[in-house]
């Protein structure tokens, strides 16, 4: 085995010395030994190899700060602002009562649609499957919705969600833990997966 891994090390300086010499190649590829070869490769393995020594310490800190979000256990306002989304509300509902973490309120903010957005809104706060919903008659844009929705937000945490989304299970735990992990974090940010043409998938956030 060690045979054919010298032949194939042979090979490559074969390849680069045969018709030049040491002294031509170090002048012609000074820049991938000095500058590339320590930027790709070894900056990465000792970031590998910081990352494995390091496992079980930043696993413990895990554990402790989900334990310490679940024993504050604080409310998380869910802000979905969007237009004419009024068939994939639904989904985003069902993923969203799906979650590990349960202490949250969901406001969605109609940005002026003109389907059926409002009739189903309406039926879904009515039978307390979202806790608030808003509509603008002049649509003012995602941002402008969003901070519509701020106002009326009372949790510690907004997670602004688009109102074509769905979740993974544990996605609103993993949001909030980097909050308990690490107490200078002030915000983070989603992994989002395009599912289809028109619906996005939030998993983790971390």
């Amino acid at each position: 085995m060690l045979d054919f891994f010298f032949d194939i090390i042979d090979g490559i300086v074969a390849c680069f010395t045969r018709n030049l010499s040491w002294n031509a190649v170090i002048h012609t590829y000074w820049f991938l030994f000095i500058i590339e070869f320590p930027r790709y490769y070894l900056i990465e393995l000792c970031i590998a190899i910081w990352h494995k020594i390091t496992y079980r310490s930043r696993a413990r800190k895990q554990a402790m700060a989900r334990m310490k979000l679940y024993i504050e256990n604080p409310l998380i306002t869910i802000l979905a602002p969007g237009k004419n989304e009024g068939k994939h509300i639904y989904k985003l509902v069902k993923s969203l009562n799906e979650q590990t973490y349960r202490n949250y309120e969901i406001i969605i903010v109609d940005d002026g649609s003109d389907d059926a957005t409002p009739l189903i809104c309406r039926d879904l706060e009515k039978a307390g499957y979202i806790d608030l919903y808003l509509r603008s008659d002049i649509r003012g844009g995602k941002a402008s919705a969003a901070n519509f929705g701020v106002h009326y937000a009372k949790g510690k945490y907004i997670v602004h969600l688009d109102a074509d989304s769905s979740l993974d299970r544990d996605a609103i735990e993993k949001i909030l833990i980097p909050f308990y992990y690490d107490p200078k974090i002030k915000a983070v940010g989603g992994c989002v997966k395009v599912r289809n043409a028109g619906e996005t998938l939030c998993t983790s956030s971390t």
